[in-house]
């Protein structure tokens, strides 16, 4: 089920309710195929017509509110405005809604995506202009809504519109800040506190709740409907274990262009089957099954994925070893970056050990990663981080517990502070996403050649390997290491989750030792008999497996370990990890 639009727009209105402004319908960047593209929109907002008091709430978080709450401002009934980061977009509309603000508009400030405070914008940098709209999903849930938990099959029972969950409550639209500059210079109340200030070239107010200024009016009318959309695959079934899988992936459907997101990585993923097709017409057959995938759907809420990890669960639960995902490779183009299960971290070191960095003569790609991006807490290791992002790795992750892997070039700087603040760059999601963005990061395709060789080589190693490269001694050492850090912080942790501490400890430490020997008795091993490798792959395959039954293979740290249930469950978690990776030890 997807979201479309009809009617979408935002008017200042005088004393008599007449126009005086109406926000334009978005960019045209100058292709011949622009007739193409759809206006910007929220998808699956609500339609409505509202009118109310304009309040500028900055960045739409907690904090900001409890701002305008403290300044006597009250957003009930109100129109919020507020700007795009330092939150997720679908956080910033249900924050307002539970606030009981009326609708929400949204725009991106030229702080923040055009940092020179220059008109020197795209397409001579990657600058956002003032035309350029970001847009997207504001849906909560992912996948198909009407079919929550199980696959959107032609047979199956679907919720009724009034009953989906997860859908924004109220009326959102976004905006370009060429658009935004009118209705903030408009707005009346106190000004706004030094940290909220933009670069639209005045000062900014809040705005008032009071009688008096402009009311602005927001016009949504969406529709819901229920569109069949496909997901594609390429097998190259495997000549020993066929029956386990690797699977590499992404999306293929765009927010206007998408030449970054989403076709950068599906340019990857398509050399990749190229080059394992060429491999195996010269005679190279996979040990395993390697499965090529390019998901539908996946803007409107990672509904293909989803929904075919949803239909094969069961499968994919005995028989996956990973999934590689690839999805928009150009977010910057200082270094490679990588992000996912601390059980691939050795693979896939190794694998960037054998790819010449792009860039620097001489240089191994693993050597500019560690220096670039170093993990602070094992020296002379690259950063590895569990996925904090939304794409298509996730239902893999959430639904079933397969180790994944996220891979791409950031813009970090050498301190490890991002050069642009956010997560994305400036023209994400907006219809300036071109083929010429992504020439000025990647004028001959070094790069897209180098994400390629790194995560073809990591595909291989999992495919060919006689012992699956997933280390559970690195999964130890991450969980429990997130463990030690949160509940070392203070003794006032330790106090509240009272006697569990002390069990999760003594869980924690027999998971580390276990995979420590498991890892001892596979480095020894002289392979002769199949069944035993047999029964260490699946250990392999496996342990990681029980983190997502509670989820806990989710959180990027362990700060919400405050209470008893909380330490008793993960620590339950880690024996039933640990019990499977012992079975068998000698």
């Amino acid at each position: 089920m997807c979201a479309y639009s009809n009617i979408l727009q935002v008017s200042m209105l005088d004393g008599r309710n007449r126009a005086l402004f109406t926000t334009s319908p978005g960019a045209k960047p100058g292709s011949k195929w622009d007739d193409d593209l759809i206006g910007p929109y929220c998808f699956y907002s609500p339609s409505g017509n509202v009118k109310g008091k304009l309040i500028y709430a900055n960045y739409g978080r907690k904090e900001d509110y409890n701002y305008l709450d403290n300044e006597g401002i009250d957003v009930h009934g109100a129109i919020v405005i507020v700007r795009y980061g330092h939150s997720d977009r679908k956080s910033k509309l249900g924050l307002a809604a539970s606030k009981g603000a009326a609708a929400v508009l949204l725009y991106n400030d030229p702080a923040d995506i055009n940092r020179n405070n220059t008109y020197n914008v795209y397409p001579a940098t990657w600058w956002l202009p003032g035309d350029g709209v970001e847009f997207g999903n504001f849906r909560l849930t992912e996948g198909d809504p009407a079919t929550q938990g199980y696959p959107s099959l032609d047979n199956a029972a679907r919720t009724s519109e009034k009953e989906l969950e997860g859908m924004p409550k109220i009326p959102c639209h976004p905006i370009g800040y060429n658009d935004a500059r009118v209705f903030l210079q408009n707005l009346e109340g106190p000004a706004a506190p030094q940290d909220w200030q933009g670069d639209l070239g005045f000062v900014y107010h809040v705005g008032t709740s009071s009688p008096g200024g402009l009311p602005v009016q927001v016009d949504i009318e969406n529709k819901l409907e229920t569109r069949r959309v496909f997901n594609v695959f390429a097998t190259m079934k495997g000549a020993i274990e066929p029956d386990n899988v690797v699977l590499v992936g992404n999306h293929r459907d765009a927010v206007g262009y998408g030449a970054v997101d989403p076709a950068s990585g599906t340019a990857v993923v398509l050399e990749l089957a190229r080059v394992f097709q060429s491999l195996a017409s010269q005679g190279w057959q996979p040990r395993r099954t390697l499965m090529f995938c390019s998901w539908a759907a996946e803007e409107f809420g990672l509904i293909g994925s989803t929904e075919w990890v949803e239909e094969k669960k069961g499968w994919l639960f005995a028989h996956a070893v990973a999934y590689l995902n690839i999805d928009m490779i150009l977010q910057g183009n200082y270094s490679f970056d990588m992000s996912g299960s601390a059980s691939l971290k050795t693979a896939a070191i190794r694998a960037a050990s054998k790819i010449s960095d792009p860039r620097q003569m001489n240089s191994t790609l693993l050597h500019t990663w560690m220096e670039r991006i170093p993990d602070k807490k094992n020296p002379g290791q690259p950063s590895i981080k569990r996925p904090r992002t939304n794409s298509d790795f996730r239902p893999f992750m959430n639904i079933v517990g397969v180790p994944v892997g996220h891979a791409h070039y950031s813009f970090l700087g050498e301190d490890g502070v991002k050069i642009y603040p956010f997560q994305r760059y400036p023209l994400y999601h907006t219809a300036y996403d071109t083929i010429q963005l992504a020439y000025m990061m990647d004028p001959d395709f070094a790069i897209s050649r180098t994400v390629a060789a790194v995560m073809g080589e990591l595909a291989r190693d999992l495919v060919d390997s006689l012992i699956i490269p997933l280390s559970a001694r690195d999964y130890a050492d991450d969980i429990c290491g997130m463990v030690q850090e949160a509940l070392s912080d203070s003794t006032e942790k330790l106090n509240k989750v009272n006697s569990s501490a002390s069990g999760l400890l003594e869980a924690c430490a027999d998971f580390s030792e276990v995979a420590k020997k498991l890892h001892e008795h596979i480095e020894g091993l002289k392979p002769q008999n199949p069944v035993d490798i047999w029964h260490l792959n699946n250990k392999l395959m496996l342990f990681e497996r029980q983190f997502q039954r509670q989820g806990w293979n989710q959180v990027t740290s362990f700060d919400g370990l405050r209470e008893s249930w909380q330490s008793i469950s993960l620590a339950n978690t880690i024996r039933a990890a640990t019990d499977i990776l012992r079975t068998g030890l000698p």
